[in-house]
């Protein structure tokens, strides 16, 4: 289990500073006394006329060299305990490194005086997923070798919630079903005055999948633009008969000839969004049904709690399940080859949403969901306004819009917090894990709240950049909860743009913001299965092709490439200890 918040907390370097401020002090003060006492002392007499003043000698209070508070004191600094010292994110490429040196870099972590670790598996482009894949054979054994490692050590043990670090996944998961993400799809047109329409409009082809489900459709007069009437609703969900398939919707409808009119149709399906590397196809679990949890907390049965000594360990050490930004997907791809602005897959949903929506905020959704259209989060911007973010807009109702949209919000964020933060950290405590998360980061969801719901709440710096206010929306639930905060330290651009005085600068910022732990980023594999230019490596320039021999310790340069990071479009950088060190500037 993790320490008390308080033991968590950083030293502060002004606790540092003030023994030699209040020797300095005194030493001030006591020459001073020493001055007054020679000038205006009660012995002290004038001196006779045309005698020679001696100058007088001032002497310092006698100082001790050492004292058992200063000791203490350096002891802290010269050998600081492990619980105050930082932890840090480790990059593996896949579960293809030999036992030998997977021992040797934890051998190295430990030594370098991180408190945990972090695991968190990536794919090297090389090493067959089959095989080395999250949810493999030799993924267990792999993962069962580090945990008991860094358990013996006295080390963290942080595991990520699935495979990569992006999303909650499990191998093997049914996309479609309702333990898997499912989202809203869009199929839209426009119907000219008085014209006719016989079937609903679809999305494109490639997107539909064969288990989706029709939810609704409806019309709206086009004012201008995007911009709808909203008093001129029309209902066309009812008398509505399907064809071969779900998408094909036959519905006779002539538009009224006051103007044109915008037709909204959607479906519920599965996301499909997959994480790598893994054995079997990893999809997303659902955020917002607890079918998702349950999914989660099977697999981790089958493979983190099978074993009787291990979960002993777990027991009595200090072991986290870790969430990282929100990078859910309603495509099941990401926002930066996907915007939701554009992507007919528009939002999250559950088989139950339209109804717990109506249980909480009292009224239809359904009619209302073409306005989430398009929203999105600005996580680089702390004043932005949801006038700023959505395709469509209501005539003369912008106040209403703003609020539909926020109860649509606010009823994911009670989901998200209800059927996946709360029922997993309840499950995790029962066997001695905790949670720790970026809870809302990166999607349109309440920022605080959720912080009640995991052991430790955690931020990252790649949104930060120094804005006080955002400083405030990271810390202020956390500080209220009075949680160990943490934050992702070294995720910022450019591309191995990182000093370890910029480090050092971010950290010291972080500290005085109300943050009381850096996780760093990242950690660098150092060896791999024979791909030189894995990311978690740092490759010499002239490194050689890759070699498909498994398992190759591939020798790695100090001096990083200056590549991005093909996998995920996000650049890489030092992190502040390591013997083979890059990292990448993402969300992760």
């Amino acid at each position: 289990m993790s320490p008390t918040p308080s033991a968590l907390g950083p030293v502060p370097t002004s606790r540092g500073r003030r023994p030699a401020l209040a020797a300095a002090v005194a030493l001030a003060v006591g020459a001073s006394t020493t001055l007054l006492g020679a000038a205006a002392g009660p012995s002290s007499a004038e001196p006779a006329a045309g005698a020679v003043v001696a100058t007088p000698v001032l002497k310092s209070p006698a100082v001790k060299k050492t004292s058992e508070f200063a000791q203490q004191l350096e002891k802290k600094y010269v050998d600081p305990d492990r619980v105050y010292s930082t932890d840090v994110r480790w990059w593996l490429g896949e579960a293809s490194h030999t036992d030998e040196t997977l021992l040797e870099e934890i051998q190295n972590l430990y030594d370098g005086g991180y408190r945990g670790v972090e695991l968190a598996m990536q794919g090297d482009n090389v090493a067959p997923d089959a095989t080395y894949g999250y949810g493999s054979p030799m993924w267990a054994h792999k993962w069962d070798l580090m945990m008991n490692k860094l358990l013996d050590l006295g080390m963290g043990v942080y595991l990520t919630s699935g495979t990569n670090w992006a999303t909650s996944n499990v191998p093997g998961l049914d996309p479609d079903s309702q333990a898997a993400m499912q989202n809203l799809t869009l199929g839209t047109s426009t119907v000219a005055p008085a014209e006719s329409i016989s079937v609903l409009p679809t999305p494109p082809v490639g997107v539909q999948k064969a288990a989706a489900k029709f939810v609704t459709a409806y019309a709206y007069r086009v004012v201008e633009g995007d911009t709808l009437d909203p008093s001129s609703f029309v209902d066309l969900s009812t008398q509505v008969t399907q064809g071969a398939t779900s998408w094909e919707q036959n519905k006779s409808w002539t538009a009224p000839s006051d103007g044109t009119y915008r037709v909204f149709a959607m479906w519920t399906q599965g996301t499909y969004q997959a994480s790598s590397p893994a054995a079997t196809p990893s999809y997303t679990t659902n955020y917002f049904d607890k079918r998702g949890v349950e999914a989660l907390k099977a697999f981790w049965q089958e493979h983190y709690l099978a074993d009787p000594a291990l979960r002993a360990k777990i027991l009595e050490g200090d072991v986290q399940l870790f969430m990282d930004s929100l990078e859910i997907h309603p495509g099941g791809s990401s926002e930066w080859t996907a915007k939701v602005a554009t992507a007919p897959q528009f939002t999250f949903w559950s088989e139950d949403m339209a109804a717990e929506f109506k249980k909480r905020k009292g009224y239809d959704i359904t009619p209302w969901l073409f306005l989430v259209k398009g929203v999105q989060s600005f996580s680089f911007d702390a004043y932005f306004d949801l006038d700023d973010t959505g395709n469509y807009r209501i005539a003369g109702q912008n106040v209403k819009r703003e609020q539909i949209i926020s109860d649509y919000q606010d009823v994911l964020t009670q989901l998200y917090r209800e059927r996946m933060l709360r029922p997993l950290k309840e499950w995790l405590n029962s066997v001695g894990i905790e949670t720790r998360a970026q809870i809302s980061y990166g999607k349109p969801l309440e920022i605080s709240e959720p912080i009640m719901d995991v052991d430790y709440p955690e931020a990252e710096n790649y949104n930060q950049y120094n804005q006080l206010d955002l400083f405030r929306l990271w810390t202020g639930g956390a500080k209220l909860e009075n949680k160990v905060l943490s934050t992702e330290t070294g995720a910022q651009m450019p591309v191995y743009s990182a000093t370890r005085q910029a480090d050092l600068t971010d950290a010291y910022t972080q500290y005085a913001a109300g943050f009381q732990r850096i996780v760093w980023h990242v950690w660098g594999a150092g060896f791999s299965y024979g791909n030189t230019a894995f990311r978690a490596t740092t490759p010499p320039a002239s490194a050689s092709s890759a070699r498909a021999t498994p398992p190759l310790r591939t020798t790695t340069s100090s001096t990083p490439t200056s590549a991005a990071c093909s996998s995920c479009c996000r650049p890489a950088r030092h992190v502040p200890t390591s013997g083979s060190c890059a990292s990448s500037g993402s969300t992760a």
